[in-house]
């Protein structure tokens, strides 16, 4: 430990017990007075107070893992509440010491509210929380790690995409169809809705683009349907940025598919059938 750190060992080992309500007053009003100059004792009282208020969850989670009576006891010196089970004197050579953080000078040794337990009972409630404590730890590094492959995945995900954009977008070999709004005329010059489709003659993947469409209401949706020798699909829901641009990648049934129509539709929910608002659509007749 370097020289300029102001951590006390004798404070910093007493952190799980003030938690826990374990210290006398005096230790415990020594401890607080400590802390305001001591940055390290003060995190690690802040990762053990977080670690108290999980472990009614944490005891929840693990069923029948852990003891009805431990439970009952741990969530209990939680709330600072007495255990749902009959008082009994301490055992032979069991000190009495009282579970709470709060003081009472009308009362020595005794707060209100609290209640005496043994001090086999706060062994073994310290020992559920260190426990506790190193379950929370690794559930975070779990979600952690998960969270880790889910970004891997999605940016493994969004690479091959633009790959397969940039493939059938920019090639010679590139069929371009144009969607164009539906709507009434009127919109100025730059701020009509648009959207394009890309093929390629000799690839399965299709690319579809729009741009300048308007949010869609709550619970509805832009999706996009394909016409191929007389049949209608949903190729995809195209998902919109804030400024109205969206983007969709899908594979055809066959490399080089020739479709007869595309539209974009405004729909609610995932209906079967292409039914709702065309916002954008293409036919050999629009060109």
């Amino acid at each position: 430990m370097s020289q300029s750190s102001n951590r006390n060992d004798r404070f910093w080992t007493q952190l799980e017990a003030y938690v826990l309500g374990a210290l006398e007053p005096e230790e415990a009003a020594r401890l607080e007075a400590h802390l305001p100059s001591c940055p390290e004792c003060r995190e690690r009282l802040k990762e053990l107070e977080q670690a108290m208020e999980a472990l009614p969850a944490a005891l929840s989670a693990l069923g029948p893992l852990a003891p009805a009576e431990l439970k009952a006891q741990v969530l209990a010196a939680i709330a600072n509440e007495p255990a749902a089970q009959p008082a009994a004197p301490a055992a032979p050579g069991h000190e009495m010491v009282l579970v709470s953080k709060g003081k009472d000078p009308a009362e020595p040794g005794r707060r209100p509210g609290g209640r005496l337990v043994t001090s086999t009972t706060i062994m073994r409630l310290a020992a559920a929380a260190v426990l506790l404590l190193a379950l929370a730890w690794s559930v975070r590094l779990t979600v952690a790690l998960e969270q880790e492959r889910a970004i891997k995945e999605e940016f493994a995900t969004l690479v091959s995409q633009q790959e397969i954009v940039l493939e059938v977008v920019d090639s010679d070999k590139t069929v371009r169809r144009v969607l164009r709004t539906t709507g009434p005329g009127g919109c100025e010059p730059g701020s009509c809705p648009y959207g394009k489709l890309f093929t390629r003659t000799d690839l399965h993947h299709v690319v579809a683009m729009a741009a300048r469409l308007p949010s869609p209401p709550a619970g509805e949706s832009y999706r996009l349907w394909v016409t191929a020798n007389g049949l209608t699909e949903p190729a995809g829901t195209l998902t919109l940025d804030d400024k109205g641009f969206g983007l969709l990648v899908f594979d055809a049934d066959r490399a080089g598919e020739i479709y007869e129509r595309a539209e974009l539709i405004l729909q609610r929910g995932k209906s079967r059938t292409p039914d709702g608002d065309v916002v954008l659509r293409w036919t050999p007749s629009s060109e």
